[in-house]
C-alpha cells in the first residue's frame, strides 16, 4: 500500500463549525409546542436501505409536559411538508425533560405493528405532536446561523396553523435502525447533541483537551482545527495511544496571532510535518495549555456512544482528556476519555492509503455505511 497525496480535506466534514459568520459557533435552541395542534418535523432521506425502528430526540423541559406522540409519515410532494398522517409511530406519556428513547416505531403504536421499511434515498418526515390537552413542551432544536443550513434535510415547524421550513433550525434527534445500537448518520447538519458548551484547559486543572480517534482508514494527517478562545499561548500535540510517544513535534500557538477574534474561533493548525496514520489504532489530537489562564474548548453532549456514532465522525471520535504534562504521561490511565462527548475538532487530512498490494483500508465517507465499526451498523 501507498498513500497517495490528495488536496486537504477535512474529517469529518466540518460545515456545522462554521455556522455563524460572527461567532464561528453552533448552538441549541428550541421549538415551543404550546398547542395540541402543533407540530415539529425533520425531513430527510433514508440514508440506507433497511428497516427503521425509532428517532431518539431531545425535550428541553416546559410547563405543561403533555403526552407526545412521535413517529414516520410521508411527505406531500404537492407541498413539501409532512402529509398529517402518522404511519408508524409511538406516544410517550409520563415522561420527564431530557434525552427521549422512545418505544419503537409500529404502525400500531409503540411496541406493536410492523415497522417501518425503508430504501435509500426515500423521502420521509420525523414529526413531533401533541395528543391533546394543553401543552407547553420546549424541544431541544441545532440553530444554524448564518445562512448556511441544508435545504435537506430540514427543520420544519407547524406553530400557527400551517407549515414553514426551517433551513437553519432542526430538532436534534439519532436515528436508529431496528436491531442496531449506534445510530445512523443522516447528514452531516442532523445530529442528536442536545448541550452544546465549552470547557475550560488550564495548568492548575485539565491541562491537556482534545480529541481521541481512531480511523477506518489508513491515511496522511497534515494538523487538525479546533473551535477555541486562545487567551493564551497554547502547545498543539499529535500522540498515539498506547505509549503516549508525540508523532508531531509540538509548536505553540501564540495567542496574539489570532487575538483579533473576539470569543472562540476556527483555528486550522498545521503540523510541522505531515503523520502517517494507521487504520484501526487509537490518536489523540490535543492542546495543551501550560498557563495559569483559562483557555475555553467547545465541544457538544450527546446521550450516548451510540448517538456519537450517528455524527458524521463516527462513535469512535471523542472527547479526550489530561491533568498531566506532555512529560508526565505514561499510558493509556494517563487519559480519561469521554465518548459521549464531542469536541469541535476536526482533522486535516493530505494523502490517502490507495490500497495497493491489498493491505489498505477502505475509505469512510461521513453519512455512508458501516465501515469498521465507524457510522451505521
Amino acid at each position: 500500500m501507498a498513500i497517495q497525496s490528495v488536496p486537504a480535506f477535512p474529517w469529518p466534514a466540518h460545515p456545522l463549525w462554521r455556522s455563524s459568520a460572527t461567532a464561528y459557533q453552533l448552538a441549541t435552541n428550541t421549538y415551543t409546542i404550546d398547542s395540541s395542534a402543533d407540530r415539529v418535523a425533520v425531513i430527510f432521506q433514508a440514508p440506507k436501505t433497511g428497516t427503521l425502528d425509532r428517532m431518539e430526540f431531545h425535550v428541553a423541559g416546559g410547563t405543561a409536559l403533555q403526552d407526545i406522540r412521535v413517529g414516520w409519515q410521508d411527505v406531500d410532494l404537492a407541498t413539501g411538508f409532512p402529509d398529517g398522517v402518522y404511519d408508524q409511530y409511538a406516544d410517550l406519556t409520563g415522561y420527564s425533560a431530557g434525552w427521549q428513547v422512545p418505544s419503537y416505531f409500529g404502525a400500531s403504536g409503540g411496541g406493536s405493528g410492523a415497522k417501518r421499511s425503508v430504501t435509500q434515498g426515500d423521502l420521509l418526515a420525523f414529526v413531533l405532536s401533541s395528543t391533546g390537552g394543553s401543552p407547553n413542551i420546549t424541544i431541544t432544536s441545532l440553530n444554524m446561523a448564518g445562512g448556511t443550513g441544508p435545504m435537506l434535510p430540514q427543520g420544519a415547524a407547524n406553530l400557527t396553523g400551517f407549515y414553514w421550513p426551517n433551513a437553519q433550525q432542526q430538532p436534534v434527534c439519532s436515528l436508529y435502525y431496528d436491531g442496531e445500537t449506534d445510530a445512523t448518520p443522516i447528514n452531516w447538519w442532523s445530529l442528536g447533541a442536545h448541550t452544546i458548551s465549552t470547557a475550560n484547559i488550564i495548568s492548575s486543572g485539565v491541562r491537556q483537551a482534545g480529541l481521541a480517534f481512531t480511523l477506518p482508514f489508513s491515511c496522511r494527517l497534515a494538523g487538525f482545527a479546533a473551535v477555541v478562545d486562545v487567551d493564551v499561548d497554547l502547545l498543539v500535540r499529535l500522540y498515539d495511544s498506547a505509549t503516549n510517544d508525540a508523532l508531531a513535534s509540538a509548536y505553540t500557538l501564540d495567542k496574539d496571532v489570532p487575538g483579533a477574534q473576539p470569543g472562540a474561533g476556527l483555528l486550522e493548525l498545521r503540523f510541522p510535518s505531515a503523520v502517517s496514520i494507521t487504520a484501526n489504532q487509537k490518536y489523540r489530537a490535543v492542546l495543551e495549555n501550560t498557563a495559569a489562564t483559562n483557555c475555553a474548548i467547545r465541544y457538544m453532549d450527546f446521550n450516548d456512544n451510540g448517538d456519537v456514532a450517528g455524527w458524521g465522525g463516527g462513535k469512535n471520535c471523542f472527547w479526550t482528556q489530561t491533568n498531566l504534562a506532555y512529560a508526565s504521561l505514561v499510558n493509556e490511565a494517563s487519559w480519561s476519555d469521554t465518548n459521549s462527548r464531542v469536541p469541535f475538532f476536526y482533522l486535516i487530512i493530505d494523502g490517502l492509503d490507495d490500497g495497493a498490494g491489498g493491505g489498505g483500508g477502505t475509505v469512510y465517507v461521513p453519512g455512508s455505511p458501516v465501515v469498521n465499526g465507524i457510522g451505521a451498523h
